[in-house]
């Protein structure tokens, strides 16, 4: 029987990947959007019932190991926008949360630090070099039909299992 680890680009609206330990092949990726109309905290509670469910739940016992991408502030114009409107901490209190899933389910938990699997690549440069250099074409396949927020997570697992 296969066993998995699951890489999460965290946030309200997270990105997913489920990879095979054995074959370090990407099996399930997925974005949890929850409904822009809630609160921000009913928000975070969507998306962690969602994640339990696509991901934990999905996996039964068998994912064994967590990745999740440590965020860090950037002095841009962008970072500086972000601490204004609170965004990292939001996005370290996701990371908690998840960690915290992951801890109730027997999930070992590890940060992948932003700066080390991706530096200052853009959304769009992390995605073409998965495309073109690090992903099977089924691989490719199940990520574009993810859409956007799936991507980082792919990356970080990737990353985590030394293939980009």
């Amino acid at each position: 029987m296969s066993t998995y680890v699951l890489a999460i680009d965290p946030g309200v609206e997270l990105g997913y990947a489920i990879f095979a330990v054995e074959t370090k092949i990407l099996v399930k990726c997925g974005a949890i959007v929850p409904s822009g109309e809630k609160e921000w905290g009913a928000r975070t509670d969507e998306a962690m019932t969602d994640l339990y469910l696509d991901c934990v739940l999905w996996g039964g016992k068998m994912i064994k190991t967590c990745y999740c991408e440590w965020p860090a502030y950037f002095d841009s114009a962008g970072g500086r926008m972000a601490a204004v409107k609170d965004s990292l901490s939001k996005m370290v209190f996701m990371v908690g949360r998840i960690a915290e899933m992951c801890y109730q389910h027997s999930i070992d938990f590890g940060f992948v630090p932003v700066n080390d699997w991706k530096g200052q690549m853009s959304k769009e440069a992390v995605i073409w070099r998965l495309k073109n250099k690090k992903l099977t074409d089924c691989e490719v396949e199940l990520a574009v039909k993810a859409g956007t927020h799936a991507w980082d997570a792919v990356g970080i697992g990737c990353y985590a299992l030394g293939r980009f």
